[in-house]
């Protein structure tokens, strides 16, 4: 006897197994989605930074005194900016005067934070455009982590001056 079609039993069985592997995937896509957003994160800070670096030795203008990657109040953003004035008392950025630009912003999303041994100043990296000058760190800043909870991993970042260097270090908690 030659059969033509598959039985209910074989069509229930491969339903079943296709059940399992969607059930056992599906959540594993979800964390490997979360393992990649936080290697893209890590890899933004670490451009920021080097892109303060970089545009402070290259400037996008002649008025343009100083480049500063500052913490946000909600310690949720980093803040890389541009400023003609500074201030003389703090060698910052002179946020009273309308002279500071925002160049670029890296957001935290839920269950990612910033860690630093000793707590943040509010401009952690200051590089001048004077070629002869090199960046500088806050006095609590050389080394500063950031952490997302969704895939319990912890980037450290330690930022040497001179030379300029980011090194980065991921590591479980």
């Amino acid at each position: 006897m030659i059969r033509r079609a598959y039985t209910l039993i074989e069509l229930l069985v491969v339903m079943g197994i296709m059940g399992l592997l969607l059930a056992v995937g599906i959540p594993s896509f979800g964390n490997y989605n979360n393992f990649i957003n936080f290697h893209d994160k890590v890899d933004e800070i670490d451009s920021l930074l080097n892109q303060t670096y970089l545009m402070a030795h290259n400037p996008e203008s002649f008025e343009t005194t100083m480049y500063q990657v500052s913490v946000g109040e909600d310690k949720k953003t980093l803040v890389l900016e541009s400023c003609v004035d500074v201030d003389t008392v703090s060698n910052l950025c002179d946020q009273t005067k309308d002279t500071t630009r925002s160049i670029k912003t890296v957001t935290l999303s839920n269950g990612e934070i910033f860690q630093a041994a000793l707590g943040f100043d509010k401009s952690f990296l200051v590089c001048p455009t004077n070629l002869e000058a090199t960046c500088v760190l806050g006095e609590n800043s050389p080394a500063f982590s950031f952490a997302d909870a969704r895939v319990s991993k912890q980037a450290d970042f330690v930022v040497r001056t001179s030379p300029f260097k980011v090194d980065t270090e991921i590591s479980n908690f």
